[in-house]
């Protein structure tokens, strides 16, 4: 049984006829375009679809019945009886004139009489291509006539659809009438066009769905980062287009980013993509390709050949003269690269390469109109923001800023300034009569004026009071100009200057300039809120919503659905191009990088019903209801002609809206009934704006007038008042002056040089404070873009297809609605010639016509088109470089001979000799290894795009490769290349090299002889080349010359360039061991959060736990926790990623001892620790620890001791298990004991290794007594010492304490405050330690301990003298060691390889420093400092070790690790110019001190010679772009944590480049030595230096205390370090202090020829000669008796910072790097 069906589509009743007989064919028309069409790039597309046809697979279409249920089955019992398919006819041959572009098809049906009356149709695409399906039209339907149906959408193949598409005819529903056979076709619709809100969608995907605006930046790019705006209290936004595309790697709260070049693959669902009809979508691709190809080229030329505009005449040539654009072949290939002939049209010139722009309205009648009072004033009323100005209600205005955040905000605006500009009024006069209004942009701007200010934008935070005159026009009485004030906090107000109106003289001149600061406020409030966020952002949650949860057939769809078209395709590619970090309006207007995030703010007051016109000229006093006025409002100013004109159209649209919707809903009940339009509101409230969805201003749904009011206002928003803010952009900011995007400067201060100018050339200060060329032809190209209509516009008033609905009440009121229209537009034009009205043309005679109608196509300045749809797109303007090059007409050829050295893979790896076979199995099939040299005189002829690109030459091969068998003594292999030399090369600048073999291999040198007029050319490369099908581009290296950016060889700028980006990398995915990708992490592989005993915080990106930055892997994050990084097992260790020019393995030898480190934690550290509750007992007594040296300590014999042995691989590894045949365990015996067994023990010994030890940078002068605590006494209570003077006064030689301290002789080693924080977590463990302080005279020790020579306080003392090393112990491996040498310099060597080119002299200057770092530190991550790692097991710092050192880190200061400054911060020297170095040492035999200053001097000399070669005066260091890039990454990424902190040196002189250079070279080389080779020395000895302690000192009266009493030596046993750890400990310092025999020693370098300079190399020979003496000087020192601090009673001398070493524990050697 059936429903009576009330409303057949064409509004007759159906009778049912009983007869089933076939009735007659009926004719169909089906009218659609071709994708080839839409798409002239592919028409391909027509042949595909013609084979598809031939082949029988067909585009088909069946109806589908209202009148008839299919009866097939009880399933489909309510469905509309779906008819037989029929085929579209003669698509073979139906050939499209391009010039009409839609094809008609005829489809004939069988009409079976059971299908009665069609509600809707199914289309089947079987072809290869989508086309755009426009209407179907029957005729002559049995007992019903033409039947209609309008489609408007792209149908895709069918193999993209789950279901056939579906299209209903042109009747609208409300959902309760819908006809009951049609009901499930319409939920099923709605089903798939809301989605599953999963995956990514594709293009032929029709979902809306919703997202956050979370694609905006670009998180591995510093320069892109931006928040995640919307979804949050702090940045609420309404929501977009949900794409479905991926997260980034390194942060999966934003949306991975389309490149420009893919652009127009944004996803938005096809329909409501651009390309509707042919014109929109040309022009869409119009604006990608200005983006894509004309952009960058403004970019790379706008120094070089965009100047200031020196005169207003300057700019004018913009309209009547022309920028010339350079000419040259890079013009051609960019007009090349701009698909089809329509597109050429765009770039306009005359012939003379000239770049014109149409002449602004603002500028036609009288080019200086523009800058009047009058002018400045009407726009506000009349411009293109009409929407800002204000009642001021009171004077002086206020803020409503927080006070409490923002201190006093309230206007410094008085009566006196204003008064005399009122016509003889008094300002209460003036407020009381309505006659004074406002332009505040202060509150909305104020909070971001000192971040804006901080880049090379200056703004001023504005407020512009103006009078209301007799005439009815405006004029400016003063202008505020407010700034925050200097002081960090913002709570001391603002500081304001008021100007006011003056028409000579310098004051002139200021009110010019304060006028133009505020004209940049509101091009960028215009911009960003009237426009983009107060009709772009906020309708496109409407759009979403109504195709999500408004059926096609309801009423409500089918009236919004006109004013949606195109809005979220417009959208998206504005979040693709305009909107997004360094996109167009962060390029172009002032509020940079902080544009979307203001707009999110303001966001947060939007008010939809606000938004309706007569709501919101009341709110902002520009008029007041009054029933006897039109439209029931008076306005306050009666010649508005913003309001005037949109009080009519928003009456029209209202009535038309009122007509429509009282047509469909007879009553309340039937709005508050209709389930969709309920869910609807519902979505756009909680989803589509669900940051503001608890505002108590949401209107209701409930009724009939609801329903009108709400969608009055959209139609409103989506139509006139974008019109109203968009299309008189170009009319009145084309003239970048009238309306600038940006300012530069801020306002002259008297007294100044700028303040004479701009008494003296007031123009020129306007033009260097706005916009310069380049951005203000990005501006003007984009809002003659967005003011332009295209010639398929659909206006107000009208429908793309007349037939849009088969009601015919609802069509009356429409043509109703656009007579209407007319008639407003009639009475615009009469308002316009009325000379009273003077707000409508003003002194610029520009007419106001913006709420006009309609419009014809291009800039009109008029039309409102019923969407927000800007898609139409014209071409920027381009300047193109053009070389000139000398051109030789020689081309005969020579042969150069060339020698290529490198080290091939099975050398470097004896687990790989396969390679070797593979190789030359390669080479016999042909797949050589190549090279190309690129000329760095000769550019590259053979096609225009390389005209800048030095050429490439002919490639040739490596010989001999097959023959030559390598001695794996010698390593390094040599072959001969001959090249066919072509004269055109010139002088080779790089190479390119192509590796077709199986393996990659280690290439060091390649040499050329004998190149024609050059002689001989050398380059040094030193990198791994891996197989050329692991890269996208040829490897690059270059000759040996360094250059500065600017002086590099223009032929070679582009490969330095394209190298850089290469080593960037894109910041995503898991990089792999070929990848030469430099790039920064957290510190988040440490722990396990799948295992609870290793979860460990991530380190770095937090104020709680900062840290320096580490390499990235790209390793994916562990399952469990998305913030930590998956770790690699020990196994796997040798696989985690550094760039592979970082790894072990330049040279065997260091590959050798990585393997040998890592083998021995791999497999020895386990079997130890099984085995340690049997075998390995305490150590007893001190004749046990001496075992480990002349001894051995007995491993277990048996099968696992050989499974150990077995386990280490290569036979030259097994000698790091020392044993004598008998399974005995062995090492070297340190140097601290070799001497005198029990020397260490003294307190001489004690206090000389804070002068001379492994530790000597943490010794402080005590400049007050007691010692006092820096900690927080809210937190930690008292932490001042408790020792007194009594304690030590019998220690200072009969002196007193104050004596002591006044005459600087006593000193600290202060423990306390660093492990303070964490004693009470380390000694709930089993480790047990105290804060110590140390005082030092000749000795003192707190709990208080002092020293004691005999009985139990004497053990006392020595137990004391433990916990102070234990602790020592700690700080050193922690902070002295692996913080302040390893982790700091790690970001130094990520962003030098970013940031400066190999070409760089800094580069240079730095890499040697560099050399294995990262690889060390990776090491150290997955086998030292992670969780349960190397140093938490022997440490007594335990788990907390890398947070401890976070905290540390905190207090980090780059430039205090400058050795003097070190020294005098702590005490240890005070400047003194007649002492050597200048400064004067607190403690003259202060090793490390003396040695270091001379090693500090003698860097610092060499770095001064280098530098000054070639940085000749501060220009230079500040022009360099490489350079201040890497200062600013440093600062910003590898140290972002501390990068607001105020010590961060500049880089803006020669001296700033020496001096941090200078620290970063000392860093790496001499205070790594010292704190690092001496560690076995001293170290290795574990009573010395234990690591850790496991008990407390003994309390009287207790067992312990006995023992200590009886057998001290015991107790201290049991205290330090137990056998395992011991022998961790000890092995891993033994690793760390020992020397490689390819350690490359500061003074040396890899390869002597590494610079063609001959300067610097002369220099650097001084250097290595200046370090020689320097050596000399050690040796000798160390043989005087007098300096006893220099060996002690040990008799250790001090060699640690001696540069030179031989192979092995030495104690001495400076090596380039932190390489161990």
């Amino acid at each position: 049984m059936f429903h009576k069906v009330v409303n057949f589509v064409l509004g007759a009743n159906y009778e049912k006829k009983k007869t089933k007989k076939m009735a007659a064919a009926v004719k169909g028309k089906v009218v659609l375009m071709k994708k080839n069409v839409l798409d002239f790039n592919d028409l391909g597309a027509s042949v595909l679809d013609r084979a598809h046809e031939l082949l029988g697979e067909h585009v088909s279409i069946q109806f589908i019945s209202v009148t008839h249920a299919d009866k097939e089955s009880a399933e489909k019992m309510l469905r509309g009886k779906v008819g037989k398919a029929s085929n579209l006819k003669d698509w073979i041959s139906t050939i499209t004139p391009l010039a009409v572009g839609e094809s008609t098809y005829e489809v004939t049906f069988d009409w079976d009489e059971e299908i009665g009356l069609p509600g809707a149709f199914l289309v089947q695409n079987l072809h290869h291509s989508e086309f755009y399906l426009m209407t179907l039209t029957l005729e002559n339907v049995p007992g019903h006539g033409q039947v209609h149906f309008v489609c408007n959408s792209w149908v895709y193949p069918s193999k993209y659809y789950t279901q056939d598409r579906i299209f209903f005819a042109n009747k609208a529903y409300l959902p309760g009438e819908t006809p009951a056979l049609l009901r499930p076709y319409r939920q099923e619709e709605m089903i798939i066009l809301r989605g599953n809100g999963s995956g990514k969608l594709e293009e032929w995907d029709r979902v809306y769905d919703y997202a956050l605006y979370n694609d905006l930046g670009d998180p591995d790019n510093k320069e892109k980062v931006r928040p995640v705006i919307g979804g949050s209290s702090e940045y609420p936004y309404p929501r977009r287009g949900r794409t479905g595309r991926p997260p980034t790697d390194s942060d999966l709260e934003t949306e991975s980013r389309l490149s420009v070049l893919e652009s127009n693959k944004i996803y938005v669902p096809r329909d409501e993509r651009f390309g509707h009809l042919k014109k929109s979508d040309f022009l869409a691709y119009g604006v990608e390709s200005i983006l894509k190809f004309l952009l960058p080229e403004f970019e790379s030329l706008a120094d070089d050949t965009l100047d200031e505009f020196d005169r207003f005449e300057d700019v004018i040539k913009l309209y009547n003269g022309g920028i010339k654009l350079p000419q040259g072949p890079l013009l051609d290939i960019i007009l090349e690269k701009i698909p089809l002939q329509m597109f050429k049209e765009l770039i306009r010139s005359d012939g003379e390469g000239l770049s014109k722009y149409s002449t602004p309205q603002v500028i036609q009648a009288d080019p200086s109109a523009w800058s009047t009072d009058d002018e400045f004033a009407r726009e506000m009323l009349a411009g293109v923001n009409p929407v800002s100005i204000q009642l001021l209600k009171e004077f002086p205005p206020t803020s409503k800023l927080d006070a409490k955040v923002y201190g006093n905000q309230n206007s410094s605006i008085k009566a006196h300034h204003i008064e005399e500009h009122l016509d003889g009024l008094q300002v209460n006069e003036v407020v009381k009569a309505n006659r004074l209004f406002i332009l505040d942009h202060h509150d909305s701007l104020m909070p971001y004026v000192k971040r804006i200010n901080a880049t090379s934008n200056k703004i001023y935070a504005t407020r512009t009071v103006l009078f209301l005159q007799n005439d009815g026009t405006l004029k400016p009485v003063a202008i505020e100009l407010s700034l925050p004030h200097d002081d960090e906090d913002l709570k001391c107000g603002a500081i304001s200057k008021v100007c006011t109106p003056a028409k000579d003289g310098v004051e002139a001149a200021i009110w010019q300039l304060a006028k133009t600061y505020v004209a940049v406020n509101d091009s960028g409030v215009h911009q960003l809120i009237s426009h983009w966020l107060n009709t772009h952002a906020v309708i496109e949650p409407f759009v979403i919503a109504t195709n999500r949860q408004l059926s096609v057939i309801h009423p409500i769809n089918k009236l919004l659905h006109p004013h949606f078209r195109d809005t979220m395709n417009i959208n998206a590619a504005a979040r693709n191009v305009l909107i997004n970090s360094k996109g167009v309006l962060e390029r172009t207007f002032f509020t940079g990088k902080y544009s979307v995030e203001i707009s999110s703010k303001i966001y947060k007051d939007w008010v939809f019903p606000n938004h309706a016109l007569p709501k919101d000229l009341i709110l902002r006093g520009m008029a007041v209801e009054d029933s006897n006025s039109p439209h029931g409002l008076r306005l306050t100013i009666e010649d508005y002609p913003y309001a005037v004109d949109g009080l009519e159209i928003w009456s029209a649209i209202k009535t038309w809206v009122t007509d429509y919707c009282t047509f469909y809903y007879k009553n309340d009940d039937m709005v508050q009934t209709d389930n969709e339009l309920q869910s609807w509101w519902k979505e756009i409230r909680e989803e589509g704006h669900g940051d503001l969805k608890h505002e108590p201003w949401w209107p209701k749904m409930t009724s009939i007038q609801d329903v009108i009011d709400n969608c009055t206002i959209i139609i409103w928003i989506s139509s006139a008042l974008h019109a109203a803010v968009n299309f008189g952009q170009y009319p009145y900011a084309g003239y970048p002056l009238n309306r600038p995007t940006l300012s530069r400067r801020l306002m002259p201060e008297p007294n100044t040089p700028e303040y004479d100018e701009l008494t003296h050339k007031p123009d020129q200060v306007l033009l260097k404070t706005v916009s310069p060329q380049f951005q203000s032809l990005m501006s003007i190209t984009l809002i003659e873009i967005l003011s332009r209509h295209t010639s398929d516009e659909i206006y107000l008033g009208q429908r793309e297809c007349p037939e849009w609905t088969m009601d015919e009440i609802p069509l009356k009121a429409f043509k109703k609605f656009g007579n209407r229209l007319k008639e407003i537009e009639e009475r615009i034009v009469e308002m316009n010639k009325d000379e009273r009205l003077k707000n409508r043309n003003g002194v610029v005679k520009v007419p106001y016509t913006l709420l006009c109608p309609s419009s014809e196509e291009g800039l009109t300045g008029r039309g409102i088109p019923n969407s927000i749809d800007y898609n139409k797109f014209h071409k920027v303007v381009n300047f193109v470089l053009g070389a000139n090059y000398e051109k030789k007409r020689m081309k005969k050829m020579a042969a150069v001979k060339g020698k290529v050295v490198l080290m091939k893979k099975n050398v470097l790896d004896f687990n790989d000799l396969g390679a070797s076979v593979l190789d030359r199995a390669h080479e016999l099939f042909g797949e050589h290894i190549s090279i190309q040299f690129i000329s760095v005189t000769h550019a590259d002829k053979g096609s225009t795009e390389n005209m800048l690109r030095g050429k490439v030459g002919r490639a040739s091969i490596l010989k001999d490769w097959i023959t030559t068998i390598t001695p794996l003594a010698v390593g390094e292999s040599t072959y001969e290349v001959t090249f066919d030399w072509d004269e055109e090369i010139g002088l080779p600048g790089a190479f390119l090299v192509q590796n077709k073999h199986h393996s990659e291999f280690y290439l060091m040198t390649l040499t050329l002889e004998n190149v024609p007029g050059h002689g001989q050319v050398h380059f040094v490369c030193n990198s791994w080349v891996y197989p050329t099908k692991y890269y996208t581009q040829d490897r690059i290296f270059f000759a040996n010359k360094a250059y500065l950016p600017g002086e590099t060889p223009a032929l070679l700028r582009p490969y330095r360039q394209e190298e850089m980006v290469i080593l960037r990398g894109n910041g995503s995915g898991m990089l792999k061991e070929w990848d030469r990708v430099y790039d920064y992490a957290l510190y988040n592989d440490l722990g396990d959060p799948d295992d609870m005993e290793k979860v460990r915080p991530v380190i770095g990106g937090s104020s709680e736990f900062p840290y320096p930055r580490r390499c990235r892997t790209g390793r994916p994050p562990n399952e469990s926790d998305l913030e930590t990084e998956s770790r690699l097992s020990v196994l796997e260790s040798l696989k985690i990623y550094v760039p592979r020019d970082e790894r072990f393995g330049h040279l065997k030898k260091s590959d050798f001892l990585a393997f040998g480190l890592e083998h021995v934690l791999k497999f020895l550290l386990p079997e130890f620790e099984a085995l340690a509750d049997d075998t390995l007992d305490e150590f007893d007594r001190f004749e046990d620890v001496m075992k480990l040296y002349n001894g051995g300590i007995k491993l277990p014999q048996g099968p696992l001791l050989d499974r150990i042995l077995e386990k280490v691989p290569l036979q030259m590894l097994k000698k790091l298990i020392r044993s004598d045949g008998e399974g005995l365990s062995k090492y070297p015996t340190p140097q601290v004991i070799q001497a005198d067994p029990s020397a260490w023990s003294t307190d001489d010994e004690f206090a000389r290794e804070m002068l001379a030890g492994v530790n000597p940078v943490s010794i402080q002068l005590l400049k007050e007594f007691p010692p006092i605590s820096k900690l927080d006494a809210k937190v930690y209570g008292n932490q001042n010492s408790s020792i007194r003077a009594h304690h030590i006064e019998k220690h200072l030689d009969g002196l007193q304490v104050n004596e002591v301290v006044k005459a600087n002789r006593l000193f600290i080693l202060d423990h306390h405050d660093s492990m303070m924080p964490y004693v009470k977590r380390i000694n709930a463990t089993s480790n047990k330690i105290y804060a110590t302080r140390t005082i030092l005279s000749r000795g003192a020790i707190s709990k208080v301990c002092t020293p004691a020579k005999d009985g139990v306080e004497a053990a006392i003392w020595q137990l004391a003298k433990t916990y102070v090393a234990v602790n020592d112990s700690g700080v050193h491996e922690l902070i002295s060691h692996w913080l302040n040498t390893h982790a700091v310099i790690e970001p130094f060597v990520i962003a030098t390889h970013r940031q400066l080119s190999v070409l760089h002299p800094i580069n240079k200057l730095l890499h040697p420093h560099f050399r294995d770092t990262m690889n060390i530190n990776a090491s150290a991550r997955n086998l030292l400092i992670n969780s349960k790692g190397v140093l938490e097991r022997t440490f007594f710092t335990g788990k907390y070790s890398i947070e401890m050192s976070s905290k540390i880190y905190k207090d980090w200061v780059f430039p205090n690790h400058a050795l003097p400054m070190d020294l005098v911060l702590r005490g240890m020297a005070v400047e003194d110019s007649n002492s050597p170095h200048g400064l004067r040492l607190t403690i003259e035999d202060y090793p490390y001190a003396v040695d270091g200053l001379e090693i500090w001097s003698a860097i610092k000399t060499w770095v001064t010679d280098y530098c000054t070669f070639y940085y000749k005066n501060d220009d230079m260091v500040q022009n360099d772009n490489e350079l201040q890039s890497w200062w600013k990454e440093i600062r910003d990424e590898g140290h972002g944590d501390l990068k607001h902190e105020p010590w961060w040196p500049k880089m803006t002189s020669v001296q700033d480049v020496i001096n941090n250079c200078t620290i970063i070279i000392w860093i790496s080389s001499a205070l790594h030595a010292a704190v690092n080779f001496g560690q076995y020395t001293y170290g290795g000895y574990p009573l010395n230096r234990p690591t850790l302690s496991r008990r407390l000192m003994p309390e009287p009266n207790t067992p312990e205390y006995d023992e200590l009493r009886h057998n001290p030596d015991q107790v201290l046993l049991k205290t330090v370090s137990p056998q395992l750890q011991s022998l961790i400990g000890v092995t891993l310092t033994e690793i760390l202090s020992s020397h490689t025999s390819d350690e490359i020693y500061l003074g040396q370098r890899e390869c002597p020829e590494w610079t063609m300079d001959e300067e610097p190399l002369k220099a650097f020979k001084k250097f290595g000669n200046r370090l020689k003496e320097i050596e000399e000087r050690i040796v000798e020192m160390n043989k005087d008796e007098r300096l006893k601090n220099r060996y002690g009673v040990v008799k250790v001398p001090y060699t640690l910072l001696c540069p030179s070493s031989e192979v092995g524990l030495t104690g001495r050697g400076i090596p380039n790097s932190v390489s161990i």
